[in-house]
């Protein structure tokens, strides 16, 4: 105080700093006018008086917290947003907190945000409201316009995505429904934001609700139109809820300007408002973007109409990858796939280098690398090489070259039986440890989104059936999808399935190009039951009933080789390699080299070990 009755000269440094800190302390001690220090660190900051730290924007917040501790949470709000126009992304935790039933997240508690570490274990007990303070402070809430429209943001923000917990989808259910119904009691003569809250019917599925809060809104905004594109669909009338979400889209595009909010925000190092810590924690339930979002369900929408070029464009700019790659690889028809993709930027002359297969090598590509590679192994997949090798990414073309040699050689009648099967086991070789690269399917069932770690839901057949499966705290469970593939839908990707319809169906291919190989050699030989025994490892994890006929075929013609009886002894399959088996590993390891592959699966592949009676357990 004593400073700031300095002539103004001698305080032009410090005058804003000054009355902030007495703000600060007349909040501390409780006092009540920590209100007017704040606005007078703004206005001396207006004067003139040096602001380096960026103490006036910091009290927009602090000023907001005094407020909210004295029970005035609608004026609270409006400084704490205005705290976060200004940039300062603290203030979201400060709003988060004006939401009378939020549960706390984290250890962000809803009320008595203390001051000092010292106080933290006083928090636990005083963190909750009771069910009737709350109710109460919701009621207060559902009159104020402010406070109504944070607590309708805060419910679609937190309650619209799939919760993992079956109580917490309950949970969500429940509170928009008693929001709702407080809503309806205040007997409001004006709902600003009737058709968000015409969302929070539709969230829970109350879709007469969700007409009846639309046709109380203006009806023009986007979000309006956007409820009323998903309404319309509901109702099958999909042309008009594509030109519904056309006119939606035409705003939602563009976030930014949507949103209002431009540029990047900043924490403030003060962390003002009811923020004391350096964390902001901004997203309670994970989620794509709007854009996403609005562009997810616009291309959608297409693809019901049978508009499936346009729903690819949509899903494919919009970054929906997943389904982006569900539409090219399984409804396009491979002709409107090529057509798209030649539409696309040219490639770079020098496209991204693949040095190594490890996990999530894919991800570097871009986005038009990653569709050209999805329709170079779908060529693969229909037996167009000379195309593929066009689409595939390199090196994996030079790959693709080796497969096609060997095919061809193997089919080449003019050459010895016993080069021939050599060149089918070649080509089996190079599906079995090659082929996710270039032939495997990029969603279900092989997975190449995934480089194969994990299974990929089928969207297919979720699209066919309308069922999907959603993980619960007690499992899995089974839900309606929003939308049934269409009948051409169906027919579309019932013929562009991979062939066996299996994951790792490559690998059903290279035991069948094997057993090719095996029916061109002769009975009892080593080759034979090299042949015969690899056909069997690679597909018994599978497919079952095929390896039995494949074991079955060793023991009928190599029962009298090594491997054959090694085999009978153990009733299946044996971990050894032949003498073709060790030959086409040295040759792959070579290969991989002189076309600049490192491959981490080398040490997978199984060590080259001669023929044993002893069958090996490893």
């Amino acid at each position: 105080m004593a400073l700031l009755n300095r002539p103004p000269e001698e305080r032009h440094y410090r005058t804003v700093w000054a009355a902030f800190m007495l703000g600060k302390l007349a909040l501390k001690t409780g006092a009540p006018e920590a209100q007017k220090w704040f606005q007078q660190t703004r206005e001396l900051a207006r004067q003139g008086f040096a602001d380096s730290l960026g103490l006036a924007a910091d009290s927009y917040g602090w000023e907001g917290r005094a407020e909210w501790k004295q029970d005035h949470p609608a004026e609270a709000a409006k400084l704490f947003l205005t705290q976060l126009s200004l940039g300062d992304e603290s203030a979201v935790v400060s709003i988060k907190a004006l939401i009378p039933d939020r549960q706390p997240v984290g250890g962000m508690l809803n009320y008595n945000v203390v001051e000092s570490n010292e106080e933290r274990d006083q928090w636990e007990p005083k963190k909750k409201l009771s069910e009737e303070q709350e109710l109460a402070a919701l009621e207060r809430a559902a009159k104020d316009t402010l406070l109504r429209r944070l607590v309708t943001a805060h419910i679609l923000a937190t309650g619209s995505t799939g919760a993992y917990f079956s109580e917490e989808g309950d949970s969500a259910q429940a509170r928009a429904r008693r929001w709702l119904q407080v809503i309806k009691a205040a007997n409001l003569e004006r709902v600003e934001d009737a058709e968000y809250l015409g969302w929070v019917a539709y969230m829970r599925g109350d879709y007469t609700n969700a007409a009846h809060w639309l046709k109380l809104s203006g009806g023009g905004t986007p979000a309006a139109l956007w409820l009323k594109a998903k309404l319309e669909r509901r109702d099958g009338q999909l042309n008009e809820a594509v030109k519904a979400m056309a006119d939606a889209w035409k705003i939602l595009r563009d976030t930014r300007a949507y949103t209002g909010r431009a540029g990047t925000s900043q924490v403030s190092s003060y962390y003002s408002g009811l923020a004391d810590f350096d964390y902001v924690y901004r997203d309670e339930a994970s989620s794509w973007s709007l854009s996403q979002e609005a562009r997810g369900d616009f291309a959608a929408l297409h693809l019901q109409r049978g508009d499936f070029v346009q729903a690819l464009d949509i899903f494919f700019k919009g970054n929906l990858w997943d389904d982006a790659a569900y539409v090219a690889e399984s409804v396009l028809t491979i002709n409107e796939l090529k057509r798209y993709v030649g539409q696309l930027p040219a490639p770079t002359a020098s496209p991204t280098p693949i040095m190594a297969r490890t996990y999530g090598w894919q991800d570097k590509l871009s986005a038009t690398e990653k569709l050209r590679y999805l329709l170079g192994r779908r060529l693969v997949r229909e037996h167009g090489y000379e195309e593929a090798a066009r689409y595939l990414q390199p090196p994996f073309d030079q790959i693709l070259r080796h497969y096609v040699e060997a095919l061809h050689a193997g089919a080449n009648k003019m050459l010895p039986k016993k080069e021939r099967a050599l060149a089918l086991f070649r080509a089996a070789w190079i599906a079995r440890y090659d082929g996710m690269e270039i032939m495997g399917t990029e969603m279900a069932p092989d997975g190449f989104t995934e480089d194969g770690q994990f299974p990929v839901p089928d969207i297919g057949a979720q699209r066919a059936t309308g069922k999907v499966k959603e993980m619960t705290y007690a499992g899995t469970k089974t839900v309606s999808a929003p939308l049934k593939a269409t009948r051409e839908e169906r027919k579309r990707v019932a013929r562009s399935k991979a062939s066996p319809d299996i994951r790792f169906h490559y690998r059903l291919i290279a035991g069948a190009l094997a057993i090719k190989a095996a029916a061109l050699l002769p009975n009892n030989s080593e080759e034979t039951a090299d042949v015969i025994n690899m056909a069997g490892r690679w597909t018994k994890e599978q497919d079952e009933k095929v390896a039995d006929k494949y074991f079955d075929l060793l023991e009928e013609r190599a029962g009298e080789t090594d491997i054959g009886r090694a085999a009978a002894a153990r009733r299946w399959f044996v971990d050894m390699n032949g003498p073709w088996s060790a030959k086409l590993e040295l040759e792959e390891k070579q290969m991989k080299r002189e076309i600049g592959l490192d491959d981490p699966y080398e040490q997978q592949l199984e060590p080259p070990q001669s023929p044993s009676p002893t069958p090996s357990t490893g």
